[in-house]
């Protein structure tokens, strides 16, 4: 948890619609793949938050996963890297994430 209240008017967000295949082509080449990648980084004493289309080697964690697999990849100043990757193979766990928030979105003082 960031412990920083946040709106989506407080994120940039860029979507993968203006991709063309020549980009994801020419990413191929280069050993990347475009990924939709969110974004927490730190900025001073808050943090910077974006969700935009990311070339990341094809080594990388976030890279490897299937359409069906979400992930979140931690960098630790203890622990080093730390990847972990869940299946999505239905519509639940995002319907619930959703009801959970919009729960604590309407119950909050």
């Amino acid at each position: 948890m960031l412990r920083q209240p946040t709106t989506l008017g407080d994120v940039a967000v860029e979507g993968i619609t203006q991709l063309t295949a020549d980009e994801l082509g020419a990413a191929t080449a280069r050993g990347e793949r475009i990924v939709l990648l969110c974004l927490a980084e730190r900025a001073g004493d808050a943090y910077r938050l974006s969700v935009r289309p990311t070339a990341l080697p094809t080594e990388h964690p976030l890279a490897r996963m299937s359409a069906d697999e979400m992930g979140v990849v931690y960098h630790t100043d203890i622990a080093g890297q730390l990847s972990m990757t869940t299946a999505e193979i239905s519509p639940v766990p995002t319907a619930a994430a959703m009801l959970r928030d919009a729960i604590e979105i309407f119950t909050r003082p």
